[in-house]
């Protein structure tokens, strides 16, 4: 029998050869970089109001743990966090420069990596896992004596792969619906996504 010739069935081929022989493209960033605001500035005014206060924030309750930690011995070496680094209070500045490089590992770490590392290699203590009431504690207590410091992530020398390859993540559109965080996030921030506001 004579095949069936379609334009449709050209047009599908044609569609899926450019498909197939075009990579996923980064865009362009619409926000410049000064402009960028914290997620906090999108929330609402309880909230807003509520993070501000210094007694009736919950968070309170995991700083005043993580300040307990930070002073407790633990591990075989039976040391503290304060055993080496001295009162809380001489980790102002330091938050603000995560994510950073490793020198030792040549790895991308954030805060909560090096509390990790210093746990398990200095104390010899069992490591907090991610997202643990312990690891998250720590991390607030020594981010808290730097409030209100600005960011001083290095971006350039042995970091300046991990940022450019995160902007091409961020930038590239990807997934099933074929959204890069941009298309959100830069596109669309100040509108709602249900009852939250992007920010």
């Amino acid at each position: 029998s004579k095949p069936v010739f379609s334009w449709q069935y050209v047009l599908v081929w044609f569609l899926a050869g450019v498909c197939m022989a075009s990579p996923l493209s980064a865009q362009q960033r619409v926000i410049p970089l000064d402009k960028l605001q914290s997620g906090l500035d999108f929330s609402g005014a309880e909230v807003q109001s509520l993070q501000a206060d210094e007694f009736a924030n919950p968070g309170n309750i995991a700083l005043d743990t993580g300040n307990k930690l930070w002073s407790k011995p633990d591990g075989k070496s039976n040391k503290s966090c304060q055993s080496c680094h001295g009162d809380i209070s001489r980790m102002k500045g330091i938050s603000v420069r995560y994510p950073a490089v490793d020198k030792v590992s040549k790895n991308l770490f954030n805060l909560e990596d090096r509390i990790r590392q210093c746990r398990t290699k200095n104390q010899k203590a069992s490591e907090w896992p991610y997202e643990s009431d312990e690891l998250l504690a720590v991390s607030l207590a020594v981010t808290a004596t730097s409030l209100g410091m600005p960011l001083q992530a290095q971006i350039e020398g042995a970091a300046k792969s991990h940022f450019e390859n995160g902007q091409r993540i961020f930038m590239t559109r990807q997934g099933q619906m074929n959204l890069a965080c941009t298309n959100c996030h830069d596109q669309h921030y100040g509108q709602k996504l249900y009852t939250d506001p992007l920010s």
